[in-house]
């Protein structure tokens, strides 16, 4: 949405989630806009999932450039090649967090167990498959909102004074953090409900900011000192580090090495079991 704050630009959220619904707020979820009658979702829908970023281009002349938020890797993947196909320019930038920021983030969700290989494959997935990206620290687009500067040089998008305040836009995105949507509201959170003095979030205390949650769990910060002590992790945070957009913007594909690289057979199976879960889905969850 960062990104997206601009009247040329389109902020699709994980649109993944429209045409592959996972859970049951995945199917008729209304528009992130605010609007009970607003249609944009259904229209782009009619499309097919293989022309969703078209849908909005034609239905929105004014729009530029889009942003989708989508994190399944194999999604991105297919998308980057349709689009490219379509003579499409496509650019990929992978925010991420620390080991510790992400067991502090699973922790608060209550998803501490097997925080470590989650991150661990996801990280190695991402840049086994995806052959041409750069990174964005978390901490540090939070810490000095002032790094998206440098973010939309390297995109070649405008950038202005303010754009890191994303609630100052309507949007139409679809799905995504929830927390970050709670901005978008005036001062309620997603249940329509006035925030509480004490909720995360709100008006007296984040509400509207970019921040930065220091971290003090320290047995937290035991735990992910050992997993961080592997040799594979911190590969792959070097990797991570190198290849950030705030160091290299050049755009020459990240060079994988070779402890990090994955089979052939062991992504194929990774895509095979992404597909059931798709089937699952929409099994579960029939487009409407």
């Amino acid at each position: 949405m960062m990104l997206a704050n601009d009247s040329r630009g389109f902020a699709l959220g994980e649109i993944r989630y429209l045409v592959n619904p996972q859970r049951p707020h995945h199917v008729r979820r209304p528009c992130d806009c605010g609007d009970p009658s607003c249609k944009v979702w259904h229209d782009i829908k009619k499309y097919g999932e293989d022309h969703l970023y078209e849908a909005v281009f034609d239905q929105h002349p004014e729009v530029e450039f889009i942003v989708d938020s989508s994190k399944n890797i194999f999604w991105i993947n297919k998308q980057i090649n349709i689009l490219q196909k379509a003579g499409i320019q496509t650019d990929n930038i992978l925010i991420w967090k620390t080991p510790i920021e992400y067991a502090n983030s699973c922790k608060k969700r209550n998803r501490l167990s097997g925080w470590g290989p989650r991150w661990m494959n996801y990280h190695r997935t991402y840049a086994n498959i995806i052959q041409n990206w750069r990174s964005l620290s978390y901490s540090e687009l939070t810490n000095d909102p002032t790094n998206l500067k440098s973010v939309c040089n390297y995109l070649d998008i405008p950038y202005f004074e303010g754009k890191s305040e994303f609630w100052s836009r309507k949007y139409h995105s679809f799905g995504g953090n929830p927390s970050a949507r709670v901005h978008l509201s005036d001062g309620k959170d997603e249940k329509n409900e006035p925030l509480k003095k004490n909720q995360p979030d709100s008006k007296d205390d984040n509400y509207r900011k970019i921040y930065y949650s220091t971290i003090q769990d320290a047995s937290l910060k035991n735990e992910v000192e050992t997993f961080s002590a592997r040799p594979e992790v911190s590969m792959l945070t070097e990797l991570l580090e190198n290849y950030d957009v705030l160091r290299t913007p050049n755009s020459q594909p990240p060079v994988l090495p070779t402890d990090l690289k994955m089979s052939n057979v062991k992504l194929n199976l990774l895509k095979l079991k992404d597909q059931a879960r798709i089937r699952l889905g929409l099994y579960k969850y029939k487009r409407i």
